[in-house]
């Protein structure tokens, strides 16, 4: 199989990008034990609220039930990322993962027909368990760079994720929005589905 940029969407900017949107009949199967998968849709604290304060912002926030510690490990260690990261019609691959000030990550997502879509970045700060700043560009959009704050707020042992996307242009802060929605609030799913099992253990 072979990195393919040619399932990608028009950019304003004359380039392709793909902006995880998912048919919703392509699933993964999922890694999760079926009962945890239901407790945890019982106990969610909340769907992902989603906002633009600016014209180069979005934000993010989600509370879940699981310690910061835990929430902060399911973002660093790349055992947790596969089952997580991205829509669920995606299989993930973590081709580099070097949690330090400079290092690279990089993940591949490979669809049902073989197609691959990739994304890198480099980390730029890490304030364990509270704290990671990283960029993020997609391959098949080489030079739209988004900058992405984690931030981890725990609360009673429960914890407020807070994510912020900087874009470099409005069209990229945009272009984001239109599958932003139902993209954030599945990955958001995903990982209240692996904290949940992470309890459990």
């Amino acid at each position: 199989m072979t990195v393919s940029n040619e399932a990608a969407a028009t950019h304003p900017n004359g380039a392709g990008v793909h902006t995880f949107q998912a048919p919703r009949e392509l699933r993964q199967p999922d890694r999760l034990s079926d009962n945890a998968v239901r407790l945890e849709r019982i106990e969610m604290v909340q769907t992902a609220h989603i906002s633009t304060p600016s014209d180069h912002e979005i934000i993010m926030t989600r509370e879940f039930n699981a310690p910061r510690d835990l929430v902060f490990k399911a973002y660093t260690d790349p055992e947790f990322i596969p089952n997580w990261w991205g829509p669920r019609a995606y299989t993930i691959t973590v081709d580099v993962m070097d949690v330090r000030v400079g290092g690279r990550w990089r993940y591949v997502m490979h669809d049902s027909e073989g197609n691959e879509f990739a994304c890198h970045g480099e980390y730029l700060k890490i304030e364990p368990p509270h704290r990671l700043v990283s960029t993020f560009e997609s391959e098949g959009m080489p030079g739209h760079i988004v900058t992405e704050t984690l931030n981890l707020e725990e609360r009673d042992g429960k914890t407020l994720l807070t994510t912020i996307s900087l874009f470099t242009s409005v069209e990229d802060r945009d272009w984001m929005m239109t599958g932003v929605e139902s993209d954030a609030a599945d990955m958001m799913d995903r990982l209240a589905e692996v904290l949940a099992e992470l309890q459990k253990g």
